[in-house]
């Protein structure tokens, strides 16, 4: 975590998967005053219960899904790291920018190496708290000979 010296926060770091998780923030659900919906008794209450059942299912379908979602990316994670260190892939260096819930990515580069990559991520945030850098970032200029 880096604070650029106008005040904006960005996070630099390694992209562990090669993929983005698609599921959005699940809104919890509407906000009722009071939260008493009578006994059930009455025919308003059994209404507005099934109402709000029909309503939160969609809600705690998608919460399963990111939660499946969520467990095969933690089970393919080890084989994708251990491939990734055999077969030398790049790591993709993300920086991103803390805009209140939601970290936006601002900009992303591929670096060869772990240590390289740790290096970049180093040289990245150092360049953002200094104000040497304006988002977006343009790309590093790589010597060919390296």
């Amino acid at each position: 975590m880096t604070t650029a010296p106008d005040g904006a926060r960005y996070s630099v770091t390694r992209r562990w998967m090669p993929w983005r998780r698609r599921a959005k923030d699940l809104d919890a659900g509407p906000d009722f005053p009071g939260g008493d919906f009578g006994s059930g008794d009455d025919l308003l209450g059994v209404l507005v219960l099934v109402v709000l059942v029909l309503l939160l299912v969609p809600f705690v379908a998608a919460a399963f899904l990111v939660a499946l979602e969520l467990l095969l990316l933690l089970l393919l994670l080890p084989f994708y790291v251990v491939a990734r260190t055999l077969f030398g892939v790049s790591w993709e260096i993300e920086v991103r920018l803390r805009t209140g819930l939601v970290w936006p990515v601002v900009h992303t580069e591929k670096v060869h190496g772990w240590g390289a990559s740790g290096r970049r991520i180093n040289d990245l945030a150092t360049a953002i708290r200094d104000g040497a850098v304006t988002m977006p970032i343009a790309p590093p200029v790589v010597d060919a000979t390296d």
